[in-house]
């Protein structure tokens, strides 16, 4: 009878340290696995940040030329049509400056790249997540939008005075023409109203993603 004894507190310590051991090896897998996770967030937001950095950086040149020298020439093409002004050299600069069309687009490399590999899942910090989605679903297609608009005008203004003033290449003789014509002055109040819109936004732009760089550096820091 002592030969078939079960020592059942052997069996349950046994049983367990069985359990335990499973317990550990699962905790130490799930712990490698966030730390895993986490080290893709950081990179994540590193990649952000580069990009933030760099749309910045494009932006203040965009609105640099923007401010000084599109916004400022097409000024002094209304002031001077009000003057009932329509010669001159710096019309004629003027002129041609402002009819070229210009544009950007936020870098979002780093966003894509993010939504494909799922790393948002692994985000700690939620307002921050969803803060860098919103930045870039919301202003990506508003600058897409601002952009289209002004290609649209430019492409309405070149069409425009192709028809209706074929000499347009000997300027000096045709631009007192242009700046007279009521439909081509119609159009440069739409479009320097436009630009200044343009700026405006860019500068917002500008500004939450300077912003949204600080939320980056602050949880890098941690």
């Amino acid at each position: 009878m002592s030969k078939n004894h079960i020592n059942w507190r052997l069996q349950f310590v046994e049983l367990i340290v069985v359990i335990l051991g499973i317990s550990i090896a699962f905790s130490i897998d799930e712990w490698e696995e966030k730390i895993k996770q986490q080290k893709q967030v950081v990179a994540a937001l590193e990649s952000f940040k580069a990009d933030l950095d760099g749309d910045i950086s494009i932006l203040d040149r965009f609105m640099i030329e923007y401010n000084e020298d599109k916004a400022h020439l097409m000024g002094l093409l209304i002031a001077n049509i009000k003057k009932n002004n329509f010669k001159g050299d710096s019309l004629q600069e003027a002129f041609l400056q402002f009819a070229n069309s210009a544009s950007t687009v936020i870098n979002n490399t780093a966003f894509e790249a993010a939504k494909t590999s799922g790393v948002f899942s692994y985000f700690l910090n939620e307002d921050l997540k969803n803060d860098i989605i919103r930045h870039y679903y919301v202003n990506t297609s508003q600058v897409k939008f601002l952009s289209g608009i002004e290609d649209d005008l430019s492409d309405n203004l070149d069409r425009y005075l192709t028809h209706n003033f074929p000499t347009q290449f000997h300027l000096e003789e045709t631009l007192p023409n242009v700046l007279q014509d009521m439909t081509f002055q119609n159009y440069l109040m739409r479009y320097h109203q436009h630009i200044n819109w343009k700026i405006r936004e860019y500068t917002r732009i500008k500004d939450q993603s300077a912003e949204l760089v600080k939320k980056i550096d602050d949880e890098l820091s941690r």
